[in-house]
């Protein structure tokens, strides 16, 4: 009789291939960084904005050295004007051909865009913080400022006439004349967007969350960007449309739309870029080394700079399909989820003998279904607190993940640079030569002292007796440990401790030290630590092997004339070797992750001469906020307790087998 089913096993192959289908289709789609490429231009300098003059096709590149540049599309300049700030803002008269520059330098510049020859330059003596232009020339608007407290709304003529001048108590970042241009809109580092009609007469005011970064009055509506990443859009009379909060990635810096409202993208401190649709949400992100400080979009490309030397293209003339294969994958992400378990199932029917088991497993939990039903809770908290934490460990390890960053998607995978860094640095090799110091002495400590004192508490004949004596060895055990450690922190004390007091009084002066504070003594201070070594769990795992022995053993080597030391090296000691080997194994994981003596009276010094792997990861993950490289240690040191457990495992196997 056949074990598989032709018929679920051919459903099995077509939902192999449908899901193989899908994952394809996923990485191919999610390939869209290829639309987001370097534009060419190369300025060599720290950009700050970026400007787009659609008559000439032209890029203007402002930067932080006080100089802009102008490019082609193809990356080619065709001037520069140096300028005693950064400019701040561009706006263009394209009736006129003229660009108009607000500048740091508390001037505005005026030029012919195509050729860069300057026509006019205004002192305002205020800093220029934003400015638009009516087309001909025949009204500007300039916001600008001397301090935080003192900053202005100026209406100008063609001739630099004033019209109107609005006091602001805030900072006007964003400005703009309506689409009408009948009227103006402000935006404040106050967080309030006010609309005014040319009179200078506040017709409506919003308030939102924080900081405005910059605003846009288009065909599709206004819209207005936060430095706490929220996106928000408003009809033409700013009633609220929608929301779109993106405070997870950090800071806004910029952000600038298509004409028709149809695309917006926006820059953050840390670096990442946002492509949104008309409704607010993201259809393409990518992340930069630099905060992102300028966009500009063109009629097929939108450039994308920053703080650095960068200038990215992004192709315009993809977005709809973007949009397209967007809407397409989040169709097939419920699929995506959902083929899985359909797999798993088609399997278990494909297989006879596996579907019979499955079945009778089914079977087997639907009888004690309360049991397992209460058992649940058990096993979720367990994942939660227990297996998730140690597989986020695992994936962080490979990551950049520090107290710096504010949100997880600033994460970033950086390979093995975290585990290159334990070589570099220093400090973890010299960790691991403690701690193999630590390592070889404890294992000594551990296969002597607590050994002989069982042995002895175990030969005496007396019952009385060896009760006592049991109970006073096992008496310390209810002392908590961190006691014991300040205690023996005090006998290390070089002033009043004990240990340099019982020097002097037996007339060693000269052997006096500051044991814990040089560093040739340190690491032996903390060996030392515990004398006489008689630990108490290693003593209770002797003393239970040891009376375990039957007593048919003893009394046959008496009757052969077995000496006592015979006795012990060729009956009692092969016979608690399985005692042994766990004493072995548990010292040898406690020298790895212990450290808290060390942290209680060192703190890993002097300099390094007692720093241990698990104390470095303790102090990147609380002291110095590197939570990535901590999750590295914590692998590496999870990794060398795994492989000395597995060699510890293989040993018992073939010791058994023998």
């Amino acid at each position: 009789m056949s074990r598989i089913s032709k018929k679920w096993t051919a459903g099995l192959a077509v939902c192999l291939l449908l899901y193989a289908a899908i994952l394809v289709f996923n990485g191919l789609t999610s390939s869209q960084a290829q639309i987001l490429q370097p534009s060419g231009i190369e300025t060599g300098l720290q950009n700050y904005r970026v400007f787009y003059d659609k008559d000439n096709g032209f890029i203007y590149a402002a930067t932080y050295r006080n100089i802009l540049l102008v490019y082609n599309e193809a990356g080619e300049k065709q001037w520069e004007l140096a300028t005693d700030g950064p400019v701040n803002d561009v706006a263009f008269d394209y009736t006129t051909g003229l660009a108009y520059l607000g500048c740091d330098d508390r001037n505005i510049y005026v030029l012919e865009s195509a050729s860069g020859r300057m026509l006019e330059k205004i002192d305002l003596q205020r800093r220029v913080y934003k400015l638009d232009v009516k087309p001909g020339g025949d009204l500007i608007i300039v916001s600008s400022g001397v301090s935080a407290s003192k900053n202005y709304i100026f209406l100008y003529d063609r001739d630099w006439n004033e019209l109107l001048r609005v006091d602001m108590t805030t900072v006007t970042f964003a400005l703009s004349f309506n689409t009408e241009y009948n009227g103006f809109v402000t935006g404040t580092n106050g967080g309030e967007i006010t609309n005014y009609d040319m009179s200078g007469k506040k017709l409506k005011q919003v308030r939102i969350d924080s900081e405005i970064i910059d605003i846009s009055d288009n065909e599709a509506g206004f819209f207005a960007f936060t430095k706490k990443g929220r996106f928000y859009a408003f009809d033409h009379d700013l009633n609220s449309v929608y929301i779109q909060r993106y405070q997870d990635y950090g800071d806004g810096m910029s952000m600038e739309m298509t004409p028709d409202g149809s695309w917006a993208g926006i820059g953050f401190r840390h670096g990442d870029f946002l492509l949104l649709d008309d409704e607010g949400l993201p259809q393409f992100t990518h992340r930069f080394d630099a905060q992102v400080t300028g966009i500009a979009v063109t009629n097929d490309f939108t450039y994308v700079t920053g703080m650095g030397d960068f200038f990215y293209r992004l192709d315009n003339r993809a977005l709809m399909t973007i949009k397209q294969l967007t809407a397409i994958k989040q169709f097939l992400f419920p699929l995506v989820i959902a083929v899985p378990f359909i797999l798993l199932f088609l399997l278990i029917m494909s297989v006879l003998p596996l579907r019979a088991g499955t079945k009778k497993f089914l079977i087997t939990i639907y009888k004690h279904k309360t049991a397992y039903l209460l058992l649940i809770p058990t096993f979720a908290l367990i994942f939660v607190f227990s297996y998730y934490p140690v597989a986020l460990a695992f994936i962080r390890a490979f990551t950049d993940w520090n107290m710096f960053q504010q949100s997880t998607r600033q994460i970033r995978f950086n390979g093995f640079d975290n585990f290159r860094k334990m070589i570099t640095e220093g400090y973890f090799l010299i960790g691991i030569n403690n701690m193999f110091i630590l390592l070889v002495t404890g294992i000594l400590k551990t296969f002597t002292m607590p050994l002989l004192v069982a042995k002895l508490v175990f030969s005496f004949s007396n019952d009385r007796l060896k009760y006592w004596t049991r109970f006073a060895f096992v008496l310390p055990m209810v002392v908590p440990g961190i006691v014991s450690t300040l205690m023996w922190g005090n006998i290390y004390e070089p002033q009043v401790g004990m240990l340099n007091a019982l020097l002097e009084r037996f007339g060693f002066e000269h052997l006096t030290r500051v044991w814990l504070g040089e560093e040739a003594t340190a690491i032996w201070a903390i060996v030392f630590m515990g004398f006489p070594f008689v630990g108490v769990f290693g003593f209770l795992v002797y003393y239970g092997g040891l009376i375990s022995i039957p007593q048919d053993l003893f009394d046959a080597a008496k009757v052969d004339g077995c000496p006592a030391w015979k006795n012990f090296f060729t009956i009692q000691l092969p016979l608690i070797r399985p005692q042994m080997k766990l004493l072995l194994m548990l010292t040898f994981i406690g020298s790895i992750q212990d450290y808290g003596g060390i942290f209680l009276l060192t703190k890993g010094g002097p300099g390094a001469a007692t720093y241990v792997p698990g104390l470095e990861m303790y102090y990147n993950a609380t002291r110095f906020g590197q939570y990535g490289y901590a999750c590295a240690l914590g692998l590496v040191m999870f990794v060398a307790i795994f492989a000395g457990t597995l060699f510890n495992n293989r040993i018992n196997a073939n010791t058994d087998l023998a």
